[in-house]
């Protein structure tokens, strides 16, 4: 506030204005918080809720003066055309656009913010990419920093992987078409994986799997699963709190696709109760609160510490806990038998299946860890998955007698 209350930076604030860059009482980002919003009521962390509200608002206006301030002598060579292509720029680059200038109606507003978390924060973002195709002072700007936004994101993320010992992960494909899927721009801290979020990204992976399913899997693009169908996965990404529940409620699935039965024991209403209870919670608690309240396991504080700062986070999954557990056991059981290293076994899957199943004896917390990943991952398969896996647990059961 102080700093916007300078003359010098006022004065270009007004120039902005003036020119159509919006500046926001309340980022929508952060609505929930906002001045008279029911959370800001709450003891303790009402408080805490309304001064971040503000700290987020104040940076993203403070952003949009001194983009405004660089570019402003630029855009003035090409006269009143160019200060408005700047204006434009501006407000798609820091997230914010005005619907009511577009000319939208104040009921498609109104079923925007119904179906669509942050609508005009997306819009922003899809006007930004698309504006890379244009000429003119817009089509520039959009391209230099979108260019300028890979490239120091990317040396400072790979920096920051290297520091910490860990792979970096470049690749936006989902997992399942051989890219690097959620993990993609994150870093493990403690029990959660942390990257940076926003449009742009979530922009860039639906491109990424448009293109990786076109390629090497077209059959995709007619699939009616959100888990398979890049764009409706990407919307379905993008809906509200009541929209998101909506659709979980229908497909009897959630985004993760693990199964939600709200429905089960109709018309006993306890689980349906419940079910509105639980989920109701999640999707009406603070985005930066989710990894807390959510999420299964649970991302830990790391987590928590990285949403709230506007960062994406998630737990580490269970199979991954499952590895490094692996990965550990198998290091102390080969310093232990160094006749097997001189033999050429660095890793697990080098050892031989007898070598793997002492290691499991020796600490029954591995096989457990297995167990629950599996269990998990059975909650979220389909029929045919669920019947290959129990005769895949079968012939496992018969292997390990035998041996």
């Amino acid at each position: 506030d102080t700093f916007l209350a300078d003359p010098t930076h006022f004065g270009a604030l007004r120039r902005a204005a003036d020119n159509g860059v919006v500046f926001e009482q309340t980022a929508e980002m952060v609505e929930y918080s906002g001045r008279g919003a029911i959370v800001t009521k709450l003891p303790i962390v009402g408080g805490t809720a309304e001064r971040a509200q503000r700290a987020f608002t104040t940076g993203g206006n403070v952003a949009r003066v001194l983009w405004w301030e660089a570019l402003e002598d630029t855009a003035m060579r090409q006269g009143g055309k160019g200060l408005n292509e700047l204006a434009d720029f501006v407000n798609k680059a820091t997230g914010v656009m005005s619907t009511r200038n577009l000319g939208i109606s104040e009921l498609q507003r109104v079923r925007e913010a119904a179906a669509l978390f942050a609508p005009r924060y997306t819009r922003a973002a899809i006007g930004l990419m698309t504006d890379t195709l244009r000429g003119g002072l817009k089509g520039q700007l959009a391209r230099e920093a979108l260019v300028k936004m890979a490239t120091v994101g990317s040396i400072a993320y790979i920096g920051m992987a290297n520091v910490m010992g860990q792979k970096p992960y470049l690749d936006p494909r989902p997992a399942s078409l051989g890219g690097d899927g959620g993990k993609f721009f994150t870093l493990q801290i403690g029990d959660a994986r942390v990257g940076i979020g926003g449009s742009i990204l979530s922009i860039s992976r639906l491109l990424a799997h448009s293109y990786a399913a076109a390629v090497d899997d077209p059959k995709q693009f007619i699939s009616i699963s959100s888990e398979d169908q890049p764009f409706l996965r990407f919307f379905r990404g993008k809906l509200s709190p009541a929209a998101s529940m909506s659709w979980d409620t229908i497909s009897g699935r959630n985004f993760l696709g693990e199964p939600i039965e709200p429905f089960a024991n109709f018309p006993d209403f306890d689980n349906m109760k419940k079910f509105a209870e639980e989920e109701g919670l999640k999707r009406m608690t603070p985005f930066w609160m989710e990894s807390v309240v959510g999420d299964n396991p649970r991302a830990g504080g790391a987590g928590l510490v990285g949403e709230f700062f506007g960062m994406r986070s998630f737990p580490v999954s269970l199979w991954e806990r499952r590895n490094d557990m692996r990965t550990e056991y198998t290091e102390q059981y080969l310093a232990a038998h160094p006749s097997l290293r001189e033999m050429g076994f660095e890793s697990w899957d080098d050892l031989p299946r007898t070598e793997q199943i002492r290691i499991e004896r020796e600490h029954p917390d591995l096989e457990d860890a297995t167990d629950l990943a599996q269990s998990q991952s059975l909650d979220r398969s389909d029929a045919l998955q669920k019947s290959m896996t129990a005769h895949r647990d079968e012939y496992a059961t018969a292997r390990n007698d035998f041996i």
